[in-house]
């Protein structure tokens, strides 16, 4: 079988609740897999959110969609560049104000 591509479409084949919708059956954007869980971050344009979905099909593997091409090519992987603490404003670690 072939590598997944970054913009590939694709089609949710799992029950998913993503803000009330259920994507199964609908169509979405391979954007990445999570290598921890097996999970793909798919987005679904019709809901304008990003799912970890599983279980989906592959419409045309190997291959990107010219309508999926521009949002493809703006996807990247969130880098940090300072590292933060996030106890909160003011407070250390282990302090239980």
């Amino acid at each position: 079988m072939e590598e997944i591509v970054k913009g590939e479409s694709v089609i949710a084949r799992q029950d998913y609740n993503l803000y009330g919708v259920n994507v199964n059956g609908k169509e979405g954007i391979y954007c990445d897999t999570n290598k921890e869980t097996g999970r793909a971050l798919i987005y679904f344009p019709e809901v304008e959110e990003y799912g970890e979905i599983i279980d989906f099909e592959r419409v045309s593997p190997g291959m990107v969609p010219e309508k999926n091409k521009g949002f493809a090519g703006r996807l990247s992987k969130l880098e940090f560049t300072i590292e933060r603490n996030f106890t909160g404003f003011g407070s250390v670690v282990g302090d239980r104000r």
